[in-house]
């Protein structure tokens, strides 16, 4: 059983944060809120949500977990104001999933899970050095790095305490570094790392984050890199992993 009211806008920057990068999902309904741990097809980028008890205005699940297309959902969400209230429902015994916003409701089947992702969470992942930043600063890199190549280079040369961001063309390339007296990157854990990455990934994941909003980034040395930050005023955290690019 599961019954649940959130706001609108909070759902959809949840589930966006999922959408980006997979459409249809494991989600576990706990007892103290709800969690989503998940793949992409391709087996390099991961996606970890949790979404606290207190995120929602209210909140009753026993543990269910439902196989959901969270993109036609995300889909139906942004019809409707931010500030508005979803009801979302689900009784075993019928087995149907139901949305309620304003005066509209919304039967949903469950989708059968074969036909939904699971893999090892981002969560798992624990590269050496740390850094905090704007997530701002990591969406410019990527942006500008997409007129020289689809691979960029994160890492952090641990001897000069400096964090880079390279993008290499066949005859052009891009760079831009922080070092540990910049006001925009704090250099938490100065760690040897250095690894290429799926520019479009790296994109995905980060354009439905706030520019503002303060992210943890976590890199190694021929490593996946991990990006954390939080949600729902601290109730809510989303973490995404990616897989380096070894060729």
């Amino acid at each position: 059983m599961v019954d649940a009211e959130i706001e609108v806008g909070l759902c959809l920057r949840a589930l966006n944060s999922v959408s980006t990068l997979v459409d249809t999902v494991p989600v576990k309904f706990e007892e103290d809120g709800l969690v989503i741990d998940t793949v992409d097809g391709a087996n390099a980028g991961a996606v970890s949500l949790n979404l606290k008890k207190g995120a929602f205005d209210s909140y009753e699940a026993e543990g269910s977990e439902l196989h959901l297309d969270i993109e036609q959902i995300c889909r139906i969400l942004a019809r409707f104001d931010n500030d508005s209230v979803v009801r979302l429902t689900f009784d075993e015994e019928e087995h149907v999933i139901e949305l309620s916003v304003d005066t509209y409701s919304f039967e949903l089947a469950p989708i059968h899970p074969e036909s939904a992702r699971g893999g090892k969470s981002a969560k798992e992942v624990e590269p050496p050095a740390k850094l905090i930043l704007e997530a701002v600063e990591l969406q410019q890199a990527v942006r500008i790095a997409d007129m020289f190549s689809d691979v960029i280079m994160l890492g952090v040369d641990a001897k000069r305490d400096v964090f880079y961001i390279n993008s290499r063309g066949d005859n052009n390339n891009m760079a831009v570094s922080f070092d540990r007296d910049s006001d925009k990157v704090d250099i938490v854990e100065s760690e040897k790392a250095h690894s290429r990455y799926s520019r479009g990934y790296l994109a995905q994941m980060t354009k439905m984050i706030p520019g503002t909003t303060e992210i943890t980034l976590k890199l190694g040395v021929e490593y996946p890199a991990k990006i954390e930050y939080e949600i729902a005023d601290g109730a809510g955290e989303v973490v995404y992993g990616l897989a380096p690019r070894m060729d």
